[in-house]
């Protein structure tokens, strides 16, 4: 029985083991995560916005078919 207890807990590794940090976050990484938290906020933005600028785009274009006449 110990050989065997022996042998998983060289299979398993350490119980614990320390972590290394690679680099610290890039600028890069920093924007794609602002982005990341913004994007339901900024679909809502557009969802609310689109019968506006879809009203706003039916009246340039009567008044540029107006002018034409």
């Amino acid at each position: 029985m110990r050989v065997l207890h022996t042998a998983l807990a060289l299979e398993a590794g350490p119980a614990w083991a320390p972590v290394v940090l690679e680099k610290a976050a890039t600028r890069a990484t920093l924007g794609n995560m602002m982005v990341f938290l913004l994007a339901p906020f900024i679909g809502l933005l557009y969802a609310i916005l689109l019968p506006f600028v879809g009203l706003g785009m039916l009246a340039w274009f009567a008044t540029a078919a107006a002018m034409e006449r």
